[in-house]
């Protein structure tokens, strides 16, 4: 409240200075003019006065205008500010610290001696851990997206309230071992029933002692923020 008063109050003296200087500039100009105007009839007093404050008028109207218009602009800017801030706080907040792939692993069930190297299975199996440290979310499902061509959905349909952890240890559709990025990406509804997702993308290395590609760096991203 106290800084439109202070825009109001600014531009109403931008445009007393403005009128301050037209006046001045027509004194100056006009000085012969105007002081003659005692022995001129009232016709021409009028039409003198009428073309000088013309001009002054117009200006004010559109000086008027343009502050009309900063400050529908300035109401919308706001508006828009208090809604992005209403559904940030609205949000869950996800993290993810380490994403892994496992192309290969040991049965569970392999107990028949054999080399090191025969006793690797091939798996296609991911694994990772998110936690939720803001608002409750709901109706959670996970897509995972890798190039060439993976793009698989986990539907839990589960809700996450804060504080609380969900690990993943799935089998996915096959990911190629010089594949050098995942990005998993968390649906859900948030407490103003309202679809968003936060997603964190990974670079891979192979890690060829555990059989996995391993997160490296894991960036975030998230449809609720610009």
């Amino acid at each position: 409240m106290k800084s439109k008063i202070k825009e109001n109050y600014r531009d109403t003296y931008t445009v007393a200075l403005a009128t301050g200087a037209y006046l001045a500039v027509i004194c100056l100009t006009f000085d012969k003019q105007i002081r003659s105007l005692s022995e001129e009839n009232a016709a021409a007093i009028g039409s003198f006065l009428g073309g000088i404050f013309a001009p002054l008028a117009f200006f004010i109207l559109l000086a008027q205008f343009a502050t009309s218009q900063a400050n529908t602009r300035n109401d919308i800017k706001k508006d828009r500010e208090r809604e992005d801030e209403k559904k940030r706080i609205a949000q869950p907040i996800f993290k993810i610290n380490k994403i892994k792939y496992r192309y290969k692993e040991i049965p569970s069930d392999s107990f028949i001696p054999r080399s090191e190297e025969l006793k690797w299975k091939k798996s296609n199996k991911i694994e990772f851990e998110f936690k939720n440290i803001g608002k409750n979310a709901r109706n959670i499902n996970i897509e995972l997206i890798s190039k060439p061509d993976l793009n698989y959905l986990i539907e839990l349909e589960e809700t996450l309230d804060y504080s609380e952890k969900k690990e993943i240890i799935k089998e996915i559709p096959e990911i190629l071992i010089n594949t050098q990025y995942i990005e998993v990406k968390i649906h859900y509804l948030d407490i103003n029933n309202e679809i968003n997702f936060q997603a964190f993308s990974a670079s891979l290395c192979i890690n060829t002692s555990t059989k996995t590609l391993d997160s490296k760096v894991i960036t975030t991203s998230n449809s609720f923020e610009k």
